[in-house]
């Protein structure tokens, strides 16, 4: 990789008029990503579109230089960003969810996320990076996100981000409760087309509280875009008062329809050993 990226810088003062650099499936890492940022960096690229990097070792440190290339308009042409199942984590959503501006990526259209586990305060900032006004003029984004807090889990609910596309999610105690009633009570469905919902239990009441807003969801229809549902770690004491019931009711309710779920998993705790609804 380095080889290839000084052969381009080289080429600077007369560059290729390449437009889409896909480099998907190739193990980077930093030491090969870092090599294509300077590349990057030193115009080797100028009239680049689209940059695919799916499933390239990418770490946060590698997705927080290219956030720097970002924000500095090295890359102002591009309309397509593909970082799927790279690792972004908190430090590299923090990074790239600040160098989201019209500014810096004025042709940005489509963003993809899926598989990279942003989390914590880098969901924060990713998550009000795309609500912004600045932003750029986005139409597709595929978001994985972890580690969710209310604000982040309430604003993805409620459909702030309507170029939103998929959204794999995983969400525990009352971000979990706030993201499904968000989801409930908003005013227009959600824009996503797929929907992988992981649940983490944390405690048994809030435990019970976000399995029924979870099956309040179900019942008004607004999760019809359901790919994948995990329940992790619930304890078989959440199904009890009535929760169970409201669970079961929604799923085999005929006015629920959920055509493109295929994947359902239960993992940790006990919520299948029976009793109280189970």
């Amino acid at each position: 990789m380095k080889v290839l990226c000084a052969s381009f810088r080289d080429r600077a003062a007369k560059p290729l008029r390449i437009e889409t650099l896909c480099l998907s499936h190739n193990r980077l890492w930093d030491s090969g990503f870092s090599a294509l940022c300077l590349a990057l960096r030193d115009g080797a690229f100028p009239f680049l579109r689209a940059l695919r990097v799916d499933s390239c070792e990418v770490k946060q440190m590698g997705v927080i230089m290219l956030s720097e290339l970002l924000s500095d308009g090295h890359l102002h042409s591009l309309e397509t960003l593909d970082l799927q199942n790279n690792d972004v984590g908190t430090n590299g959503g923090v990074a790239l969810g600040g160098s989201l501006l019209a500014s810096s990526v004025p042709q940005l259209r489509c963003l993809s996320l899926r598989g990279s586990a942003v989390s914590g305060k880098g969901v924060d900032v990713l998550v009000d990076a795309l609500k912004s006004g600045n932003r750029p003029p986005l139409e597709s984004v595929d978001l994985s996100l972890q580690d969710v807090g209310e604000n982040a889990a309430r604003s993805l609910g409620e459909g702030g981000i309507a170029f939103l596309r998929t959204l794999s999610v995983e969400l525990c105690g009352s971000a979990a409760v706030v993201f499904l009633n968000a989801v409930s009570n908003s005013e227009v469905p959600p824009a996503w087309e797929a929907l992988e919902l992981c649940l983490v239990g944390e405690g048994v009441e809030s435990d019970s509280k976000a399995l029924r807003a979870f099956a309040s969801a179900l019942r008004v229809g607004r999760l019809g875009g359901l790919s994948g549902v995990s329940l992790n770690d619930f304890d078989k004491a959440s199904l009890g008062s009535g929760t169970g019931e409201a669970l079961s009711e929604a799923f085999s309710c005929p006015c629920v329809c959920l055509p493109l779920l295929s994947s359902f998993s239960v993992q940790g705790g006990d919520i299948l050993e029976g009793g109280n609804g189970a």
